[in-house]
Parts: C-alpha cells; structure tokens; sequence
C-alpha cells in the first residue's frame, strides 16, 4: 500500500493495496507516474496517478537470475533526463530492457 498526505502529514487516500510485499521508495516520473520498487516481490511497478499498474520490471516473487535480466530486492528508481531509468539494468522509458552492468562495469546485453 502507498500512503498519500497533505503537506500538513495529514492522510489524505491509500493506493495500490493489496500490491506490495515490501514496497521500499518511490519515484516519480515527469508524467507524475509513480513507481515503487518491491523487494519483497522483486518487481518495480510503474503506477499512473490513479494506481493503476502501467508497467512491471522483473517477475514476482522471482528474484535474479544467473545472467542478472531479472531484478533482485530492487530498492530504488532513479531516472535520466532522456527519461530513461536505471537500477543496475537499464531500460528505456518505455520499460523496454537495454542493458545490465556487470560488477566491473561492462555492460552485457540480456
């Protein structure tokens, strides 16, 4: 669930119940879409205003793979001024997979 509150703290609306294991952060894009990283389903979802599921990084409750084109305990989003967003893979901002970065920096193509 995601809380939502006035500038005062005061509870204004929940959204997305029923969604999270472990949400953790929450960004948002230029379009005002939120996304929230799950650790505890291994996806980051891509909400509109609403709630509404737009996009979903990884596979629930499936945590990386052996060559890492899944996602692990994500725990951020950060986003490109272009509009692409990047948590060691990078997907363009229509969602579509780019590449991942290894731990030495060579970016792999999955």
């Amino acid at each position: 669930m995601l809380a939502e509150h006035d500038a005062k703290g005061n509870f204004i609306q929940s959204l997305a119940d029923g969604l999270f294991s472990h949400p953790h952060g929450l960004c948002i894009d230029s379009d005002d879409n939120p996304w929230t990283p799950d650790g505890g389903h291994h996806f980051v979802l891509k909400l509109d205003p609403a709630a509404n599921v737009l996009l979903v990084r990884g596979r629930i409750d499936t945590g990386a793979d052996a060559n890492g084109c899944l996602i692990n305990k994500p725990a951020n989003v950060a986003f490109a001024r272009n509009g692409d967003h990047q948590r060691i893979q990078i997907f363009g901002a229509d969602g579509q997979f780019i590449q991942r970065w290894t731990g030495i920096g060579y970016p792999t193509v999955c």
